[in-house]
């Protein structure tokens, strides 16, 4: 069985040196962009990158920031919420090396929303400049749709507000 390898994402070192001096080849450097497009789907795990606020206000703004703000807009229009926020435990490894182990319900809305008494709205926030909508969330979202309830990913609250309002929500 022969072994597939990607030559190009290989640092320079000897068995990069070595592999091209054997196989007469010329291996080019892995290229590279700081910057990151503004939506992309990484057909790895299925995410989905989510755009900058296209309110300036919003853009730089935390996640726990973009959070506190809807929490005021929620009480101000007298709508139930609940933070389902559930983070993973940080396990040290050693040699200075920590991961995060998922939580239990991974992809799960950080808020939900009860409006009327009777509908259901699962709210993802991101901060203002975006962030990364995971393949858990996405299918959160679809799972809520298509059993009727609504879900919303949003980094400001004019967004939420916009969208609610669509809907005939508020």
């Amino acid at each position: 069985m022969s072994k597939l390898w990607n030559l190009t994402s290989m640092k320079t070192g000897p068995i990069r040196d070595k592999l091209q001096k054997e196989l007469n080849i010329s291996i080019p450097k892995a290229c590279f962009s700081s910057k990151i497009p503004k939506k992309f789907k990484d057909e790895v795990n299925q995410s989905l990158r989510i755009k900058a606020s296209p309110y300036p206000e919003d853009r730089g703004k935390s996640e726990a920031e973009i959070t506190h703000e809807h929490e005021f807009y929620l009480k101000r229009n007298k709508i139930y919420f609940w933070h389902t926020k559930v983070k993973g435990e940080i396990h040290s490894i050693g040699n200075n090396t920590t991961i995060m182990k998922k939580s239990a319900n991974p992809g799960f809305f950080d808020m939900i929303l009860l409006i009327q008494g009777k509908i259901f709205v699962g709210l993802e926030l991101k901060h203002g400049d975006g962030g990364i909508w995971s393949a858990d969330q996405i299918a959160q979202h679809k799972t809520v749709v298509s059993l009727g309830g609504y879900a919303l990913v949003s980094n400001s609250v004019k967004i939420t507000d916009a969208y609610l309002k669509s809907k005939g929500l508020i």
